[in-house]
């Protein structure tokens, strides 16, 4: 047995389909001839052309299938064909002569892979799948293949492969591929997206995986646990299928409850919500019984935009959602931009550490401009139903005057052009950094409520990249200053009379839901999915219980130990949590 990363939930056993996604480009054009420069720069343009109409294709079937979220995968390739940039440089390598199309489009796109490939951010380096698929869906088109030729014809196979590609995985799944195995890939990236919105059990970071199966191979993957098996004995394999009974009758339980409220034992209620990207997300979040949105992450419009959205625009794609919500509120993030992540229209000069830079609300200080047009969108949309209003990345005390400041400012200009809007949002902002963690009390004279966003802030306690695999025991929810951080937040709120939750992928970890429980924490927002799962963990236990173990851990000096007592608890009353988390 091997154990890889748990990427979408789910049991596979099937034979082995060895697939070619993460193909290298130079190596598949090596033997291309050059004809003159008009001519090769003619056949590059016209692949683009047709590859843009196939992704306008898919871009169409994917929004019929699954909706807006997924579709956007694809058209943020659209986006890097039409990427000048890249053109330009296609261009300037095919003017020097010699060269084929096809060669000034692999050492172009395999430029491009590697700098995301190698960049700090894990959204960033997922993306580079993206530009690679896009490399080979122009390169098949110039070389005449049939880029979604498979081999595969069998129902029960898993694809295994170095890494997949989302186009390539799209042509896995209409072979009704049974689940998929990867040496790289991550979580977040689109490929891992995708298994999870069709139910394809998946599990990546299998280190050379390719190396370890052959042809005509059994493998069995878990893809809630990350466990890989080549070639697996009954024993596995009557093991396997006793989990997937459980978790069958499991999930129709938690989803029978989903819509009742989230009460522990002792009578306590906690309030679960939702993080959420776009319009589609707040229809899933509300079927999946979340009690409200407590994130809506707006730099995704932004992102998938040829053009920075304008006022109206954001005025619509928000109140969509406020509506879709209402009664129950529904929580927007302003930008939280920067770092690697920079759309068109907000490039700013490359920093030696943009994770210490320039980004989310320090951005929006340096473009008022966009900054207000999306707090007045905001103020606009609200008035649709219950909207509260927060601010990421909050460092300092005059930051969040300075913050509040311009959405009185917004207030005021809508007032006098007559447009209707609420000046009554709830202000908030984002518990990330220390410093605004260590000045809670003065946070709150000036916000309305706070929300702690647990993974920067894990990370910026701990001073250890959450992306780095070398820092994985310091990057610890459950580190002990982690712990005081959050406990020192929670009880500033509390003495000052204000809201805090907790909308990091800390919440809707078993673990982490019992220890924050236990802090005093009594909302939580998580990823749709996750809704069920946690509301079913805080049904089993006690908050009492919670508060005595939390005090526990508070003296304890190893998050090893803390974790060890957390476990422990966790398989006294809710074992079957690991299994579904």
């Amino acid at each position: 047995m091997q154990r890889g990363i748990p990427v979408s939930p789910g049991i596979a056993v099937g034979r082995v389909y060895v697939c070619e996604g993460g193909r290298d480009l130079r190596h598949q054009v090596e033997h291309t001839t050059a004809h003159d420069f008009e001519t090769e720069w003619l056949r590059l343009q016209d692949a683009a052309r047709r590859a843009d109409r196939e992704l306008a294709k898919l871009v169409e079937e994917v929004r019929a299938e699954l909706g807006d979220a997924e579709a956007a995968i694809f058209e943020s390739q659209r986006a890097i064909l039409r990427d000048g940039a890249v053109e330009k440089e296609m261009r300037e390598i095919l003017e020097r002569g010699g060269v084929s199309a096809e060669k000034a489009l692999a050492s172009v796109i395999e430029k491009y892979g590697r700098m995301l490939g190698s960049a700090h951010d894990e959204y960033l380096r997922a993306r580079a799948a993206d530009i690679r698929d896009v490399g080979q869906r122009s390169l098949s088109i110039l070389l005449d293949e049939d880029q979604d030729a498979l081999i595969a014809r069998e129902e029960h196979v898993v694809a295994v492969a170095r890494e997949v590609i989302p186009s390539r995985l799209l042509g896995l799944l209409k072979q009704k591929v049974a689940g998929v195995v990867t040496d790289r890939g991550s979580r977040t990236s689109h490929a891992a997206i995708l298994c999870r919105s069709y139910g394809i059990p998946a599990v990546t970071g299998v280190t050379q995986v390719l190396d370890k199966v052959s042809l005509g191979d059994t493998i069995a993957l878990d893809g809630s646990t990350g466990e890989v098996w080549v070639n697996p004995d009954k024993k596995v394999l009557d093991e396997l299928c006793r989990r997937r009974q459980e978790r069958s009758v499991l999930w129709q339980e938690l989803a029978s409850k989903k819509h009742l409220p989230a009460l522990t034992k002792d009578n306590v209620r906690i309030h679960v919500n939702a993080n959420i990207r776009i319009f589609r997300d707040a229809h899933t979040a509300v079927a999946a019984g979340a009690e409200g949105v407590g994130l809506f992450r707006t730099e995704f419009m932004y992102m998938n935009a040829r053009n920075l959205p304008d006022e109206e625009e954001q005025v619509s794609a928000y109140r969509s959602v406020i509506q879709e919500i209402a009664p129950n509120p529904t929580t927007i993030r302003t930008l939280d931009l920067g770092g690697d992540k920079m759309p068109r229209g907000l490039e700013t000069p490359r920093e030696p550490n943009p994770f210490l830079g320039l980004r989310s609300i320090r951005l929006s200080f340096k473009r008022p401009d966009v900054f207000k047009t999306q707090i007045r969108a905001i103020l606009r949309a609200a008035e649709s139903g219950p909207t509260k209003l927060m601010f990421p990345l909050v460092t300092t005390v005059d930051e969040m005057k300075r913050a509040c400041d311009i959405v009185e400012q917004a207030k005021r200009e809508l007032k006098q052009e007559d447009l209707p809007h609420d000046p009554n949002v709830p202000v908030g902002l984002m518990i990330e950094v220390p410093a605004a963690a260590l000045m809670i009390e003065s946070m709150m004279a000036v916000a309305d409520f706070a929300s702690i966003g647990t993974n920067d802030l894990i990370q910026y306690v701990q001073a250890a990249d959450r992306t780095n695999p070398q820092l994985v025991d310091l990057y610890d929810a459950l580190a002990p200053a982690v712990l005081w951080t959050i406990k020192h937040v929670v009880d500033g709120c509390r003495k000052a009379g204000k809201a805090v939750a907790v909308c990091g992928e800390m919440a809707a970890r078993p673990l982490g839901v019992l220890s924050l429980i236990g802090l005093g924490v009594r909302e939580l927002s998580v990823g749709t999915s996750f809704v069920p799962v946690v509301k079913g963990i805080i049904r089993s236990l006690s908050c009492k219980e919670m508060t005595r173990l939390a005090e526990k851990a508070l003296r304890l000096d190893s998050g090893a130990e803390i974790e060890k007592m957390y476990h422990d608890v966790l398989m006294q009353i809710a074992p079957w949590a690991e299994d579904v988390a």
